[in-house]
């Protein structure tokens, strides 16, 4: 949760868990070292995380929910896409009406709330749960595409009709305009395969080399070029041309 130090100081001291010298002695290591001031309270063992966390919910009325336990409702979960969900931190729990209830690692985030509300057209009740319990929630109810890349080369050999046939002297050959789609649903599906691969991986970079029957995808990991994929020569022009557009 993103508050600013003199806004936690107040609440912090306005609850009686935190005595002014208290504050004002971790404000003065704070500029001392540079900490933060959540930090250096932690640090002084004044005030620990768990407390601060709970003591600022209080204050601002926002209740905190362990998503461990929590019936969380796939009507909910369907209005935000997995995406997003990542991105904001945050998942749809509940659903009443027009009223949506959203876990966040920040609730107190306006600009996230105002976004989550247009793309859900729903009033937007925020609620804390802690970051890992989200991430987990997310991975439960928007499991990632679970095509791997086998399959998806499987799909390009049996889509001749798509890609045509074409040979690497072939390639080199064809006129402008008459190169296969970059944006075919099995190439942006290829692409993003690759991609995420190579995440996964650690990869520091791909590289994509035409070869005499192949074409093949490697992967940098470690300063070492390793092949992750030998693919049919036919799709070369559309797979670089698609990662050209990303």
């Amino acid at each position: 949760m993103e508050l600013s130090d003199k806004k936690l100081e107040e609440i912090l001291t306005g609850s009686g868990v935190l005595t002014a010298e208290q504050a004002s002695k971790a404000g003065e290591q704070m500029r001392r070292i540079g900490k933060s001031f959540k930090k250096n309270l932690i640090t002084l063992g004044y005030v620990d995380e768990e407390t601060i966390t709970s003591t600022v919910l209080a204050h601002a009325n926002i209740s905190y929910i362990r998503l461990k336990n929590y019936p969380i409702k796939v009507e909910a979960t369907k209005l935000l896409p997995r995406k997003k969900c990542i991105a904001y931190k945050a998942i749809p729990v509940s659903l009443s009406r027009d009223l949506l209830t959203v876990a966040m690692s920040d609730p107190f985030n306006v600009v996230i709330l105002d976004d989550i509300h247009i793309l859900t057209k729903k009033e937007i009740l925020p609620v804390y749960a802690h970051e890992e319990e989200i991430l987990a929630a997310i991975d439960k109810h928007h499991p990632r595409d679970q095509m791997t890349m086998t399959d998806v080369v499987d799909k390009i050999d049996t889509m001749e009709h798509e890609f045509g046939t074409w040979s690497p002297q072939e390639a080199s050959a064809v006129p402008k305009g008459e190169e296969e789609d970059e944006h075919s649903p099995v190439i942006v599906l290829l692409a993003n395969k690759i991609v995420e691969e190579a995440h996964h991986q650690g990869a520091s970079d791909i590289h994509i080399e035409q070869l005499e029957t192949k074409t093949s995808v490697r992967y940098r990991i470690d300063g070492v070029l390793k092949e992750a994929l030998a693919l049919p020569t036919k799709v070369r022009l559309s797979l670089v041309a698609r990662f050209k557009i990303m």
